[in-house]
């Protein structure tokens, strides 16, 4: 309901953008896993669409560690 009430809006985001998401963190040094990961992605989508998010948070949560093999080998 809060984004109903605020008037806000969803922001759809593929596998795609989700790996390159966590790539991106990962090359920051942040440990994100995939989920968290879809926060960031979002941001960039909306940033790239002209929205002004400097004041946004993208909230990471999770240990990124389980899925280093994943991302090591989107790494390559």
């Amino acid at each position: 309901m809060v984004l109903k009430e605020e008037r806000r809006g969803l922001v759809l985001i593929s596998d795609k953008e989700i790996a390159e998401a966590t790539k991106d963190l990962w090359s920051m040094g942040l440990i994100a896993e995939p989920t968290s990961a879809s926060a960031y992605a979002a941001l960039r989508l909306l940033r790239e669409a002209g929205v002004d998010v400097n004041d946004f948070i993208a909230v990471l949560t999770g240990s990124g560690l389980k899925f280093y093999d994943i991302v090591a080998r989107l790494r390559t």
